[in-house]
């Protein structure tokens, strides 16, 4: 169940989504009864599911309307689907598209029905906000790992901080 989880302590799994398209594929879709089973043996088991859909706005279609970045579920209804800007022939070629409220009241279905969690972000902070979900599950079941590696961090933070300014580099 899901992409990332800590071999030790499986009790969260994080299950990531490159776009919001990819999150309509999974939950109203073809995909929807592998991911639903998915959601199901998640919740038997004892694991807290967390999806994290990536996701960056920007023009849709043509150019006329703009899709704002989703960064939370209750913002989720502001999305636009870009397959209902495709025309062909002057009609519009997916009229049925998945709707952003539609997706969004889905998803609010699923978290009640299986306790899945849904989490938006861009991809610059995707891989940040799932070591960050990882690490904290790694710190409830070992405590001092949290003070070790604040105190590795910190450490080398300032070692980072020393060689950048002797050799003048610039550290991210």
């Amino acid at each position: 169940v899901g992409d990332y989880t800590l071999p030790i302590n499986q009790s969260v799994c994080v299950d990531s989504k490159f776009s919001i398209q990819e999150l309509v594929s999974d939950i109203c879709g073809k995909q929807h009864e592998r991911f639903r089973n998915e959601c199901i043996r998640a919740q038997e088991a004892g694991i807290s599911l967390i999806i994290l859909t990536e996701n960056v706005g920007g023009k849709v279609g043509r150019g006329e309307i703009y899709n704002p970045t989703i960064t939370k579920l209750e913002e989720l209804h502001r999305w636009k689907n870009p397959r209902l800007f495709i025309f062909e022939r002057g009609r519009q070629k997916y009229p049925n598209a998945t709707r952003g409220i539609t997706l969004q009241k889905a998803c609010i279905t699923m978290k009640a029905k299986y306790g899945v969690e849904f989490l938006f972000t861009t991809p610059m902070k995707s891989a940040e906000m799932i070591v960050s979900i990882i690490l904290s599950i790694l710190y409830s079941v070992f405590p001092c790992v949290s003070f070790c590696f604040q105190e590795y961090y910190i450490t080398k933070r300032l070692s980072f901080q020393v060689l950048d300014e002797k050799e003048g580099a610039s550290l991210p």
